[in-house]
C-alpha cells in the first residue's frame, strides 16, 4: 500500500511538472530562427555604431595613428569592412556584389560606405542563409568551425576593432557615441 501511495505521488508530481518541460523545449529550427534574428539584430546595430564612431573622426585624421605599428584610422575601418566581406564570401558562401577595390583610406567618404556597404552585404548573407548552413563546417586557419562560429567571429571582430578606433577617437580629444549593444 505504501508503494501504491508513493508511486501515486511521484507520477502526480511528474504529471504536474511535465507539460512546463514540454512548453519550454524548443526545437532545433527554433532555436536557429532565434539566433538569426539576434545576429541580424547585433550586425544591425554594430553598423550603426560603427558608422558614428567612424563618423566623428575628422577627415584630415583618417592618417591618424597612435603608434607606428599600428593601422590608422581608415584601414582600421577599411578592415573591418574587408574582413566582413573576407567571412561572408570564404566561409559563408557569398559573392561580393560590388567592386572590391580599396578605397582611398584618408577619404572619409569613401571609407563609411564601403563600411556601410560591407555591412549590409554581411547582413544579406547572413538574411540569406538557411537553419542548416549553421551547422555546416569550413575549414578554418584554428581548424574546422561551424558557419554559426563564422557568424559570431564576424561580430567578435567588429568590436575588437571598433574598441580600438574608439581609442583613436579619445587620443584626438573627441568623446566616442554611447554604447549600443544588441
Amino acid at each position: 500500500m505504501l508503494f501504491l501511495l508513493i508511486t501515486k505521488k511521484f507520477l502526480m508530481r511528474i504529471f504536474l511538472i511535465l507539460p512546463f518541460f514540454a512548453c519550454s523545449t524548443l526545437t532545433q529550427a527554433q532555436e536557429i530562427e532565434i539566433y538569426k534574428k539576434a545576429m541580424l539584430e547585433r550586425l544591425e546595430n554594430s553598423k550603426t555604431y560603427t558608422l558614428k564612431v567612424a563618423n566623428l573622426m575628422p577627415e584630415a585624421d583618417f592618417g591618424f595613428k597612435p603608434v607606428a605599428t599600428e593601422m590608422d584610422f581608415g584601414t582600421q575601418c577599411l578592415h573591418m569592412a574587408q574582413n566582413l566581406e573576407m567571412i561572408a564570401i570564404r566561409y559563408l558562401g557569398a559573392e561580393l556584389p560590388y567592386s572590391a577595390a580599396a578605397p582611398d583610406t584618408g577619404n572619409k567618404t569613401e571609407v563609411t560606405d564601403r563600411v556601410s556597404r560591407a555591412y549590409d552585404f554581411a547582413i544579406q548573407t547572413v538574411r540569406q542563409m538557411k537553419d542548416a548552413d549553421f551547422g555546416e563546417e569550413v575549414a578554418f586557419f584554428a581548424g574546422p568551425k561551424t558557419k554559426l562560429q563564422m557568424v559570431n567571429l564576424m561580430n567578435d571582430h567588429q568590436a575588437h576593432h571598433r574598441g580600438q578606433i574608439i581609442v583613436y577617437l579619445r587620443l584626438k580629444g573627441i568623446a566616442p557615441p554611447g554604447y549600443i549593444g544588441w
